[in-house]
């Protein structure tokens, strides 16, 4: 969501200004809304992908940036098709740079959200694992040992009832088997 907020920020004030340039000599920046729109969001996409990345894609994506830039830049002077985007490519590269920056900007601060929130969780994890856990277990063998001390009181307290005249398993007759 921050991502295309900003994304639609940028854009409408390069074409804000865009559009006074366009009061001034409208046939120069005819359908520049498009282009600066397609320059915006690939530099936010750009740069954002960069930032939020865990290797180390600046070494990467830098020289592609550049390398888009001056092919573009060359490309429109020598062909005479894009003659009527000349005056707005100075405006759509500087949109670009701009807009990588703003992308560098909010994927790095998405992952550093990211990171804080992985550390938290795995300090949970390792708190319920170490505290939580062993406290329950700590109160499981204690119940286990009481509920043992419980039932051996009761065998104890059923062996002392019995009286001498009833046969316990000490003294129970047993019948002779005939020879």
């Amino acid at each position: 969501m921050p991502v295309a907020a900003a994304t639609l920020m940028l854009f409408g004030a390069a074409y804000v200004l865009v559009f006074v340039a366009r009061r001034r000599r409208p046939w120069q920046y005819r359908g520049g809304g498009p282009l600066l729109f397609a320059f915006t969001v690939l530099g936010v996409t750009v740069g954002f992908a960069t930032a939020y990345s865990r290797t180390a894609a600046v070494g990467a994506v830098l020289p592609a940036l550049v390398t888009l830039m001056s092919g573009v830049l060359t490309y429109s002077v020598t062909k005479d098709g894009l003659a009527q985007f000349r005056p707005l490519l100075p405006h759509c590269i500087t949109l670009l740079s701009l807009a990588s920056l703003l992308g560098l900007s909010i994927g790095s601060t998405a992952r550093k959200d990211f990171d804080k929130h992985y550390r938290d969780l795995a300090r949970h994890q390792l708190r319920y694992e170490r505290v939580v856990l062993e406290g329950e277990k700590a109160k499981y063998l204690t119940d286990l040992e009481i509920y043992k001390q419980q039932k051996l009181a009761e065998i104890a307290a059923k062996g002392s009832q019995t009286s001498p005249d009833q046969p316990t398993d000490n003294n129970r007759t047993t019948r002779s088997s005939p020879q």
